[in-house]
């Protein structure tokens, strides 16, 4: 058998190849004239050098040479592995234009998951699948993902005796039905700035809720608030409501100064009514009536009575 022929036999036999260059054929023959040819190299040396050459060695000889990678395809080749050449008029000129055949890189359990390289227009990726086929994880460095599902069953990430941090540089997304945070002692969330300073706090432990922010806003169809005692302290407070009603069994207001502006004033007091003051002015503009069943006026010093006209009795 001719050396040609064997080509053609490698040829036929051969998959249809891989990243092959553009304008690249083959010829039926393998060889077109003197020195040149066409077909199948097994690769000696699977990594391509810097210069991006691979060692093949060509049927029927026993010396590898080099090749210059012509392809696209970002295929991880090893010993072995099979790719097209072409070598022009000058036996020293060899270019590897395709891949015919590589090794498949996988790994694989008795049940039948696996962990494989595949291989897309982008580049190589690696994925692990479990029995049935399904995604497990898969590493993708050409775009720069790298993802984790579980399409049944559950996930666990476990440091029983240390710790774990999950660190981003984007956002951080949680999504679930419900989400459920279990802690021995607290949970803290904080808001920092560039320099680590401290700009806001959210803490829960078993001493109680403390928030640290510059502003609390809250916005809410209905809030109900029960405690056993509670505290509002603030430099100034101010509360705009269209109807408010206060209800305690007992109230007491104490302030250097109290300003009160109404409409109408109105009070009720079923019982007893006793006002203490150092001095007491009061100043209506117009009538002023004071109703009683007795009625006792008493003064230590001057009483004074002034009016246009006085009607006693």
């Amino acid at each position: 058998m001719t050396p040609s022929t064997t080509v053609a036999n490698e040829l036929s036999a051969a998959p249809s190849a891989a990243g092959v260059a553009p304008g690249a054929s083959v010829s039926s023959s393998g060889r077109l004239g003197d020195g040149r040819y066409t077909g199948p190299a097994r690769v000696v040396e699977a990594a391509p050098s810097s210069a991006g050459v691979l060692r093949v060695l060509l049927p029927g000889e026993t010396v590898a040479r080099d090749a210059v990678v012509a392809y696209s395809a970002s295929v991880s080749l090893t010993e072995g592995s099979r790719v097209l050449v072409t070598r022009g008029e000058s036996v020293d000129e060899v270019w590897a234009i395709g891949i015919l055949d590589a090794p498949e890189r996988r790994l694989a359990t008795r049940d039948g998951a696996s962990a494989a390289v595949v291989c897309d227009e982008a580049g190589e990726m690696l994925e692990v699948r479990d029995a049935q086929g399904g995604l497990l994880f898969q590493y993708d460095p050409a775009r720069g993902v790298t993802r984790v599902q579980v399409l049944e069953g559950d996930l666990e990430l476990l440091a029983p005796m240390g710790e774990v941090t999950i660190a981003a540089g984007g956002g951080l997304h949680l999504q679930g039905r419900s989400i459920q945070l279990k802690t021995l002692s607290s949970v803290r969330i904080l808001v920092h700035d560039l320099a680590s300073r401290v700009l806001g706090s959210l803490g829960l432990g078993r001493g109680g809720l403390e928030v640290k922010t510059a502003a609390v806003n809250v916005e809410t169809g209905e809030s109900n608030l029960v405690a056993t005692r509670s505290r509002f302290r603030a430099e100034q407070a101010s509360l705009d409501t269209d109807r408010l009603r206060t209800r305690a069994r007992t109230m007491e207001v104490e302030a250097e100064s109290l300003v009160q502006r109404v409409g109408t004033l109105t009070r009720w007091v079923r019982d007893l009514a006793q006002f203490r003051a150092g001095r007491v002015r009061s100043l209506v503009k117009g009538s002023w009536i004071s109703r009683s069943g007795r009625a006792d006026l008493r003064s230590k010093e001057t009483f004074k009575v002034d009016g246009d006209r006085i009607h006693l009795g």
